[in-house]
């Protein structure tokens, strides 16, 4: 929304567990349906609060994989529990 406003960016965003798509159900719903932190039934609880309606699921400030460019955005460091140092 800044980049798209002219409005001043943060200089990094530094993103955990973030939700990339609410626009549909992926298999990892089912495969991690009991997983610590952050299970299914937490991440839908969240997007309850977090969308207005279920047309925010579709809508590419909330579905940032929706998005048509992420050119432009501050450096983003994404962690999502599976990074692991190298051996």
């Amino acid at each position: 929304m800044a980049r798209d406003g002219g409005v001043k960016m943060p200089v990094f965003q530094l993103l955990i567990y973030p939700v990339t798509d609410f626009s549909k159900d992926y298999a990892s719903y089912q495969e991690f349906t009991n997983a610590k932190p952050l299970n299914t039934a937490a991440l839908k609880w969240f997007g309850m609060y977090y969308l207005r309606n279920d047309a925010d699921k579709t809508n590419p400030r909330a579905s940032v994989l929706l998005t048509p460019s992420l050119k432009g955005l501050p450096p983003t460091l994404v962690g999502n529990g599976r990074n692991r140092p190298a051996t």
